[in-house]
């Protein structure tokens, strides 16, 4: 795992040297100082990132590249307006984190100087031996060391843009084809790297422009960029549901997507996958018969709107799909090969790998199947012998709070025989590391639990280990959330429908339950979510009710003229627009709710928080390394195609929902009876804090006046009573999670330098 910040300066040729081209030695001349700058603005942009790689720090600018009329003559006048050449300048740069092959030869940007290929990694691929091995049999591409990170080019050279189709893995890469002169930028399935881009101008004052990709924002700092708030991403929470950020003008390339940039300047993102789900089936449902169901009714009972039937008194023949005829026990063993492969293969590696351990059943099957296969299959778990024991790291909370989970990590780990190791963290070490934990995350978040993942992160680095294994996405790919349950109660699962234990009346009951306790719960916390009606946006997604969750904690804090300046900001339209229209007609047509549900949420709170603030960035903070065994693209492939009701599964038993059944039933064997038994518990950091403590200390000297107002699209009069709120026994959660977030705003503003929000586009320092 690296970092990366990359510079392809898009000049109009004429526009710097006159209507003339410029002579041979005023264009030497003019190359030398352009790479000179260039050099030194990258230095400064790695080094705003050299937290994710401390151990080498590499760069590569090329030349000045003219392109000439005779060649690509209409996309030069795209940009140059009728003038015959532009000047794209390419510069790559590279901080190290060494994991495979520790040696100076696979020190980055890697080359192919016979084809004029450059490029930047970020991630990891696996499985690359048996992608190496094939590609030296069928290109003869010579390979200059062990790197994983080196296929990319021979990928590219060998399939063209086809080659992410080949990459398995978490990953954010760039990539530069002199012949082309096409630059690329790739991130991985499902945004476990980040990759962000803009575009400013250049500095020369002649018009030219510069497009920066970087690993982090903050590494744009040294290159001209000036921060802006971008309110309305703010107002309408599209820093969480669509490609923008908190800034104006900063993008990030989605997952699963590929971005290019032709020498003439035109940029264009294109996806290379996606999520899929099957098509769900429908029974036939005959002409009611002597008033027995009447049409109204089977309308209203299946949540179905009369524009999917073809007719309202006859025979409704609806799109079908064979029904799902494997047995259950083929399910669960199918997802667990699956995992075993996508756990064995994120154990390579040429330094030490650790686990990280909770008290929740995600990470506990990858700490379960890691220790199973170095006991059972002899699998070295990176650098380390069979022999050794394998090392489990924790974060444990105050034992009264009622949010530690660290007795069970404990158990389990004594339970697995695995060393296990335990930060523990109070009051004082949150408010210690909370600043730091906002500058590396680069957002806000109404939770303290990623502060308790940033400081966790220090024990492995602190141990000697580069590497973890986590359990994230589990949840997202296998339906862990709560708030996914009334979706999957929303229609029937006639494709399992044999091996379903829940009778059609009882699913229609526990759907009323399922909304009710689900309004009931976003009322006690105070969220908007609580008092949603059915609306456009849940429509344009089949009425799914997920997306309410997804905007349960938008702050109300906002200055009144951005009511004005932005009347339009609706989060949930915001999380309805994002997919496109073939998408969204699968969601409305084709797909069990439960699934478009799960295809909603790992298109937003996914990457954007949980892979953020409780992933790569609080991660690669302390220069760690985390692999995701349930983000293998070919493990969600498999599970996405099961039926819903093997994910979430009625237990007639225990009187409730079974959360991730298939995954509790594939790692039975890696996990306690415990975990087996135990429910879902998101991990959160404790909300209640008294009055006179680090925190109260620490929030009131950040949330004053002259702070709040320093944001301009804040309105004082709305927070000045969060701190007092929000602390002491009788502290309001609601308050303590909207004091969180304006509180990473002000720290944002003073470390990123912002401008004051102003109305009407007017900015100030």
């Amino acid at each position: 795992m690296c970092g990366i910040s990359c510079i392809l300066s898009l000049v109009n040729a004429a526009q710097r040297h006159g209507n003339e081209q410029p002579r041979n030695g005023e264009h030497k001349a003019a190359l030398g100082a352009e790479s000179q700058k260039l050099d030194k603005e990258l230095d400064a942009s790695l080094a705003q990132i050299a937290h994710r790689g401390p151990d080498g720090c590499g760069k590569w600018i090329g030349e000045d590249w003219y392109s000439g009329i005779s060649h690509l003559p209409s996309l030069t006048t795209t940009l140059t307006h009728g003038l015959p050449w532009t000047n794209v300048t390419p510069a790559l740069g590279h901080v190290r984190l060494s994991i495979n092959d520790l040696s100076p030869s696979a020190a980055q940007p890697f080359h192919s100087p016979a084809h004029g290929i450059h490029a930047v990694v970020n991630g990891e691929f696996y499985d690359y031996d048996a992608i190496r091995a094939r590609l030296e049999t069928e290109t003869q591409y010579p390979f200059t060391s062990r790197s994983d990170s080196e296929i990319i080019i021979a990928l590219y050279l060998h399939y063209g843009l086809n080659f992410t189709e080949h990459l398995r893995g978490e990953f954010a890469c760039v990539l530069w084809d002199e012949r082309r002169e096409v630059f690329v930028a790739v991130r991985d399935r499902y945004g476990i790297k980040p990759l962000f881009w803009t575009i400013q101008d250049d500095g020369h004052g002649a018009g030219g422009k510069r497009l920066l990709v970087a690993a982090e924002m903050k590494a744009f700092l040294p290159l001209g960029w000036e921060p802006e708030w971008d309110v309305r991403s703010l107002k309408d929470a599209g820093w969480n549901h669509d490609t923008r950020t908190l800034f104006k003008g900063v993008q990030k390339i989605r997952p699963g997507h590929y971005m290019t940039c032709q020498s003439f300047g035109h940029v264009e993102e294109r996806p290379y996958w996606d999520t899929s789900f099957p098509d769900k089936v429908r029974r036939f449902f005959e002409r009611a018969i002597g008033g027995f169901l009447n049409l109204e009714t089977l309308r209203h009972q299946c949540r179905i709107s009369w524009h999917r039937f073809s007719t309202r008194n006859s025979l409704l023949t609806l799109s079908k799909r064979t029904i799902d005829a494997r047995t259950p026990q083929e399910l669960i063993e199918g997802v667990r090969e699956r995992m075993l492969e996508a756990v064995r293969l994120r154990l390579r590696a040429d330094v030490p790998i650790g686990v990280y351990l909770s008290g929740g059943i995600d990470s506990s099957v990858i700490a379960g199947m890691v220790s199973h296969l170095v006991k059972e299959q002899n699998v070295s778990v990176g650098s380390a012998s069979p022999t050794d024991r394998v090392t489990c790291f924790s974060v444990a909370f105050d034992e009264d709070s009622g949010f530690d989970e660290s007795s069970i990590a404990n158990r389990t780990a004594e339970w697995l025989g695995v060393k296990y190791i335990k930060k523990l963290m109070n009051e004082e070490e949150l408010a210690k590391r909370f600043e730091d934990a906002v500058w590396h995350c680069e957002q806000h978040n109404p939770d303290l639990n990623f502060v308790g993942k940033f400081a966790l992160s220090e024990v492995p680095q602190e141990a000697g280990y580069k590497v973890v294994l986590t359990g994230e996405g589990a949840d997202e790919v296998f339906a862990g959330y709560p708030v996914y349950l009334p979706d999957y109660l929303r229609e029937p699962d006639t494709a399992y429908e044999a091996h379903n234990p829940l009778p059609e009346p009882e699913r229609l009951q526990q759907l009323e339950l399922a909304e009710e306790e689900a309004r009931e719960h976003y009322r006690s916390i105070g969220a908007d979510a609580g008092n949603s009606a059915i609306g456009v946006p849940r429509l344009m997604l089949n009425n799914i009710s997920t997306i309410d969750g997804m905007t349960a904690f938008q702050p109300d804090v906002f200055a009144s003229w951005t009511d004005t300046a932005h009347a339009a900001c609706d989060p949930h339209m915001v999380i309805a627009c994002n997919p496109d229209g073939i998408t969204r007609h699968l969601i409305n047509s084709k797909w069990h709710p439960l699934h478009s549900a799960l295809y909603v949420w790992s298109k937003g709170n996914l990457p954007n928080i949980f892979l953020t603030c409780l992933g790569d960035r609080t991660e690669m903070a302390h220069s760690i390394e985390a692999r995701t065994p349930f983000l293998d693209h070919r493990l969600t492939e498999y599970v996405n195609a099961l039926p819903p009701s093997v994910k979430l599964r009625w237990s007639p038993e225990r009187r409730r929902f079974v959360e991730k059944w298939v995954l509790r039933e594939a790692s039975k064997p890696f996990i306690t009876q415990e975990l087996y038994e135990r429910k879902k518990h998101p991990y959160s950091a404790p909300t209640r804090y008294p009055r006179g403590g680090p925190l109260w200390r620490l929030m009131g000297g950040l949330l004053t006046r002259e702070k709040v107002e320093g944001l301009g699209f804040v309105g004082w009069e709305k927070v000045e009573g969060l701190v007092e709120e929000a602390f002491g026994e009788e502290g309001s959660p609601r308050a303590m999670r909207l004091a969180l977030v304006v509180v990473a705003w002000v720290v944002m503003a003073e470390r990123f330098g912002v401008r004051t929000a102003r109305p009407e586009g007017g900015l100030s320092r």
